[in-house]
């Protein structure tokens, strides 16, 4: 076992093809219309497929960003946290003895690998790893950034990821992992930053979750506030279909969808909602967010221009899927307005109607401090903001 920097042997990624599969050769049309059989058919091609075993690629995942100290013992001691052996062996990826900053490692069975895709990816001389599975065609499908199966889940890429925008400099991976620490282990599987998190920083960046499901729920909560900034939180692509409207903000509030769904029901007939999802963890306990699927464009397009519903003291949030949500335009501080000395009794719902000639989208989110007497509204627009001034206080 050598330590990054030493000279290395070349090592191989793992083969996608079993060691002894073979090529079947098409046998060439007979001529003159002679009726003669064909070998090898289709079907013993799938026969022998179906019989095929799990091979290295299967079991493997890959690695990358890794700094030249790392060493094989850290990549085993951090995956064997799974189990006694769960690492079967560690392979570089080098060229001509020189470590080129990946590698694969390989793991005793294929069920280890949604396992391991869970934890949070390593950490080594201060520098973040990032893992994914290997795709059916190796390296170089298990890096690409188009391939939508490369990880867990058959999600694109695009419903899993938040926009990180208003990022200062310094922020650290840490920093992200940290604000979503709540939302569970393995929560959050990679993030990335435009220009690297060096000289290069360009300000923002993305952070992409296990499924949609925890993506969305991240997007509930209040952005990461880093170095004193609020950092700028959109959706990075499109969500759902076209008649659905996502439902969030009330987790631990004793709120449900079904609660929801009847506010709806109420205001545009009983048969108006086609069907409701309420995201939830393993234990069953409500992760704060879920859909409205609507009978209709038409009745989804009522709802959200009605007033928002408010349970228990709590205004529901309610959002466009991302290909029809409002743009946001100006940085979150040009479009934010503070409310201080607010009283106990003070509620979302106050802040709602106070700005409601703004119109419905005008508010974008409500940010409250730890001992709610102070809250950031962050407005749409720089313009909604202005028009939000001239109403005065509540």
């Amino acid at each position: 076992k050598r330590k990054r920097g030493e000279d290395l042997p070349r090592s191989p990624s793992p083969s996608v093809l079993d060691e002894q599969g073979t090529k079947a050769k098409r046998a060439k049309k007979p001529e003159n219309g002679a009726n003669e059989e064909e070998v090898p058919t289709k079907s013993s091609d799938n026969a022998s497929a179906q019989t095929a075993p799990v091979t290295e690629n299967e079991r493997s995942i890959f690695i990358r960003k890794c700094p030249d100290e790392i060493t094989i013992e850290e990549i085993e001691a951090y995956y064997n946290q799974l189990g006694a052996g769960t690492v079967e062996t560690v392979r570089w990826g080098s060229k001509h003895g020189t470590f080129k900053g990946f590698g694969f490692v390989v793991l005793k069975s294929k069920d280890l690998v949604p396992r391991a895709l869970a934890l949070r990816p390593p950490k080594v001389a201060g520098k973040q790893i990032e893992h994914y599975a290997c795709a059916a065609g190796g390296k170089k499908d298990a890096a690409s950034k188009t391939k939508q199966q490369r990880q867990n889940g058959d999600y694109p890429a695009g419903e899993r990821e938040l926009f990180l925008g208003k990022c200062p400099d310094g922020i650290t991976e840490d920093d992200i992992y940290g604000h979503y620490a709540p939302l569970g282990d393995g929560a959050v599987q990679s993030i990335r930053w435009a220009g690297g998190n060096g000289a290069g920083f360009r300000g923002f960046g993305f952070v992409r979750f296990k499924d949609p499901e925890t993506r969305y729920e991240a997007y509930s909560m209040a952005p990461p506030r880093v170095k004193g900034r609020t950092l700028d939180v959109q959706e990075a692509g499109q969500v759902r279909t076209k008649d659905e409207l996502f439902i969030g903000g009330y987790k631990g509030l004793g709120i449900t969808i079904e609660e929801v769904k009847k506010y709806y029901e109420g205001l545009l007939g009983a048969d108006c909602i086609t069907r409701s999802r309420d995201f939830t963890d393993e234990d069953g306990t409500s992760r704060g967010c879920g859909y409205l699927a609507f009978k209709s464009k038409e009745l989804m397009d009522r709802a959200y221009q009605a007033d928002r519903p408010v349970l228990g003291g709590y205004t529901i949030k309610v959002e466009w899927p991302g290909n029809k949500a409002p743009k946001v335009v100006g940085g979150p501080m040009k479009r934010e307005l503070q409310l201080s000395s607010c009283p106990e009794s003070m509620t979302e719902a106050d802040v709602q109607s106070h700005f409601a000639p703004l119109g419905a989208e005008a508010i974008e989110r409500i940010n409250w401090t730890k001992r709610r007497d102070m809250c950031f509204v962050v407005f749409r627009t720089v313009e909604n903001r202005d028009e939000a001034l001239k109403l005065g206080n509540l």
